[in-house]
């Protein structure tokens, strides 16, 4: 790997991350602005591969709304221009062209998407998807990603049957458990053995707060509740606390106190806080595959979760991290101290792994891999692994209009201070799934005038928000009386419309720029597992500068 090519993003997503990209293989339909944007991030990211599914050729639009193509490349193969000028930008990726109409493609029976695993769709509607998305759905291998812009507005959706995140990053959130008030033998050993009455200041000071905090607990609890094992739960205890933590200090010749004390002080609550359970870790102990050995053995990973499952059944707890925090100390309690957390991280680790095999066997399956490796890394990570569960490209319309419905802040027809701009970006949703419905039933209304096709916009939204309207009364006995197009317009700001039909045919470069990346981003997330992506669509607003995602 060259790790000093990719030293800052190897900061975000780690070396098993970027050795993740370096192998990841994506196909992208279509070749126009927003694609090359999504490719560039992809290909700058360090990525293996990439192949562009195009046959159009470069025009003049396409000099106007891609910086990387020139008046030369006109009635060239587009997809094969953007090859050529994708792989200058970094050597070590490799670079395809299938020279096929992006609606070939996505006809009934074509196979061309059939070994891609990320399949990036540029600027489509997804009503043309709906075919290619129920065929590949299954595969929890393959996920699609759809990416649109007009004039100023983006989206981002996002169709898989399901996502293991290894990593969501929620560290903040769910704290490493340091086993401050339950220590292990060998570490409460270890903290015993640190006299810090009689250290040295500069010893003193050097001592990680972590130990600190272990030894002031203890006072803690003698000088309170010797029976308690709960942690801090109100102010007031976490106030006694600081004053255990404050009897500890040791002061130099100056009268000042280590810094150590400091770090102690400002991690009470992070570490001596009762967490709640890590809802990702949650949902994965729900899913069926983590009590099944025989479901669970399809998918090796689920047969970890499950081991794990019942490792914290039988020890109320989970693996430890095996890691520690940035303390201020020196080198050698530091490393001392790390060693023994990783001993301890070792050896639930293997617990796991014997729990496992045992898991597996009580279901007659003998043909087990053993793999410690992996099984160190998931007991590592459990605390942060997550699972999402996607849909289809339109899988149900009705579902997907509710979706947006939900969003919506419906205020009443006499109310003149309601402002609407805050279903702004529900509206665009709501407008690129009327639009994908009216270009399907007739493409030749894209001919139509901007009024008329204004007209029409406006006039198939106001049906469709009275059509689910009326199915979100739940008593029968219940009348709804239909929205009047001036209420109608009271809630939706609808000079949306007018923009939309406006920029309708217009790519514009900082838009495609922001969605491009936006789009990559997310497809990085997925190839390393690692942050949580979208869930599962993003609406973009350049006119505000604001996003939104929705469930669909």
């Amino acid at each position: 790997m060259a790790q000093d090519r990719y030293d800052r993003q190897i900061r975000l997503w780690g070396e098993e991350g970027q050795e993740a990209l370096n192998y990841a293989s994506v196909h992208i339909v279509g070749s126009d602005g927003l694609a090359f944007e999504i490719l560039k991030s992809l290909v700058l990211a360090g990525i293996n591969e990439f192949t562009i599914i195009d046959n159009a050729t470069v025009i003049q639009r396409d000099v106007d709304t891609n910086f990387f193509i020139y008046p030369t490349d006109i009635g060239l193969n587009r997809a094969e221009v953007l090859k050529n000028k994708l792989l200058q930008l970094s050597p070590s990726v490799k670079g395809f062209v299938v020279d096929e109409a992006p609606s070939e493609v996505f006809s009934n029976g074509n196979d061309t998407l059939w070994n891609a695993s990320i399949i990036i769709v540029s600027n489509c509607g997804e009503i043309a998807l709906i075919e290619t998305s129920l065929r590949l759905f299954d595969d929890v291998e393959k996920k699609i990603f759809l990416a649109r812009t007009l004039g100023f507005i983006g989206m981002v959706r996002i169709s898989l049957k399901e996502h293991i995140i290894m990593n969501n990053k929620l560290s903040d959130r769910y704290p490493i458990d340091l086993h401050l008030t339950k220590p292990w033998k060998e570490l409460k050993e270890y903290v015993d053995s640190i006299d810090l009455e009689n250290l040295s200041y500069k010893e003193h000071s050097h001592v990680p707060y972590s130990i600190i905090l272990m030894k002031a607990y203890e006072n803690y609890i003698l000088n309170n509740n010797p029976n308690t094992t709960s942690f801090l739960g109100t102010f007031k205890e976490k106030k006694e606390f600081e004053k255990c933590v404050l009897s500890l200090r040791k002061f130099n010749d100056k009268g000042q106190e280590g810094e150590n004390f400091g770090e102690a002080l400002t991690n009470i609550t992070r570490f001596l806080k009762n967490h709640s359970f890590p809802e990702g870790l949650l949902r994965l102990f729900s899913d069926p595959r983590s009590e099944n050995a025989i479901m669970s053995a399809r998918e090796p990973i689920w047969t970890y979760i499950a081991a794990i499952k019942i490792f914290y059944r039988n020890n109320n707890r989970l693996p430890l991290h095996g890691s520690l925090p940035d303390m201020l100390s020196d080198t050698t309690s530091y490393t001392t101290l790390l060693n023994i957390y990783k001993a301890k991280a070792d050896k639930d680790a293997e617990e796991v792994e014997t729990i496992r095999h045992e898991f597996l066997k009580s279901a007659n399956i003998t043909n087990i891999n053993c793999d410690l490796e992996m099984c160190k890394k998931i007991c590592k990570n459990i605390a942060y692994m997550d699972i999402q569960n996607g849909s289809r490209f339109v899988e149900s319309l009705d579902k997907d209009f509710r979706s947006i419905f939900s969003k919506f802040i419906i205020c009443d027809e006499e109310d003149t201070s309601f402002d609407n701009n805050i279903n702004s970006n529900a509206t665009w949703l709501f407008l690129f799934k009327i639009y994908d419905l009216l270009v399907d039933e007739d493409p030749s209304i894209l001919n139509l005038s901007d009024s008329e096709f204004e007209i029409r916009l406006k006039n198939s939204m106001l049906y469709y928000f009275n059509e689910i309207l009326k199915a979100s009364v739940n008593n029968e006995k219940e009348i709804m009386q239909k929205c009047s197009f001036e209420h109608f317009s009271k809630i939706l700001p609808l000079d949306t419309v007018t923009e939309f039909v406006r920029c309708r045919s217009t790519q514009i470069v900082p838009i495609n720029s922001i969605v491009g990346g936006i789009t990559a981003q997310e497809i990085i997330k997925v190839i390393t597992k690692q942050y949580i992506p979208i869930d599962n669509c993003l609406i973009f607003d350049g006119y505000k500068q604001l996003s939104e995602t929705f469930k669909l």
